[in-house]
């Protein structure tokens, strides 16, 4: 079980608060970070998933926080092979770009996608 750690640093780069996101028993990594318009922060990382959570191998694992860093909403997202995500970014309307792979027939795709705020591809 490995969840993804984010820290806040103060200027001088001592540790002023922590926090772990993830699934029980689930292997989360977390890849890229990105404020949000509202203050908070849109997490991407890879989740490997069962068929209780996602669809099968890795997904892209979207977490929106709070500017305090409480989980808001959290979506593992992909197909049925390995989906691996590479950068997250917030738009000025609220919504999220992911980019990243899946493997498609053996074959590795590069994959866009938009999100709306509530991270549900559009």
């Amino acid at each position: 079980d490995k969840d993804i750690l984010i820290k806040l640093l103060s200027p001088d780069g001592t540790e002023v608060a922590s926090k772990r996101y993830g699934y029980n028993n689930q292997t989360e990594n977390g890849i890229s970070i990105s404020s949000t318009r509202d203050g908070g922060l849109i997490i991407l990382g890879t989740i490997e998933t069962n068929s209780v959570i996602g669809r099968g191998e890795e997904d892209y694992y979207l977490i929106k926080t709070s500017f305090y860093g409480e989980v808001q909403w959290e979506k593992a997202l992909g197909s049925k092979d390995q989906d691996i995500g590479t950068s997250v970014l917030a738009t000025s309307d609220g919504s999220f770009i992911v980019f990243g792979t899946t493997l498609l027939g053996g074959v590795r795709t590069m994959t866009l996608m938009k999100t709306d705020p509530q991270g549900n591809i559009e």
